[in-house]
């Protein structure tokens, strides 16, 4: 006997949830359907009105508490013409690890408008990691405080899933199971 704690099922067309609901039901005892989910592993969904799913990461992106270092509304995370690879190392500047990290996951999961901006931060051949002869330039300062001035003026932007695309990203699970044996196993799906 097998125990599932959490599926989240989506896709931009409902007749391939209902195709899955049928079936899942043969193999699970018990099932209980939401159709009305806002959130799943810190991403942000939200079923449009012609059925097209946004997902983004605004509540994360909020959250950050950042301020914003410009008057004037940000429309690109990189100004364009900026050369990193040139900028010289500040020792004074502390790391940027944690921004970087912060712009990649964006970039991955639901940005990819942040991308180009997340590649070149992470490319200079500087160690983020604090080495005092290595640090990030002021140019890199700058750069990480326009990206999130950027994401400070287009929070909501994400991915959008039209119905009716060719599209069939079917199902994602990350729910553990086990079986009824001593000692239990636990195991990640995805």
């Amino acid at each position: 006997m097998k125990e599932v704690e959490n599926i989240l099922i989506t896709s931009n067309k409902l007749q391939h949830i209902q195709e899955f609901a049928v079936e899942i039901t043969k193999h699970v005892k018990k099932v209980v359907f939401s159709m009305d989910f806002k959130r799943y592993l810190g991403m942000d969904y939200k079923r449009l009105s012609d059925g097209s799913i946004k997902m983004s990461q605004e509540t994360y992106i909020r959250n950050q508490n950042w301020e914003s270092g410009s008057t004037k509304p940000i429309l690109t995370p990189m100004q364009v013409g900026t050369n990193l690879k040139t900028a010289i190392s500040n020792p004074k500047n502390e790391p940027i690890l944690s921004p970087i990290g912060i712009l990649r996951s964006l970039a991955v999961k639901s940005r990819p408008d942040l991308l180009v901006t997340a590649g070149e931060l992470s490319s200079k051949s500087y160690n983020p990691t604090g080495d005092k002869d290595c640090r990030p330039s002021d140019l890199h300062l700058k750069v990480i405080q326009r990206a999130k001035d950027y994401l400070l003026n287009f929070p909501s932007e994400g991915l959008i899933f039209r119905e009716g695309n060719c599209f069939r990203f079917f199902c994602y699970c990350d729910g553990s199971y086990r079986y009824a044996s001593n000692p239990p196993m636990n195991n990640s799906i995805h």
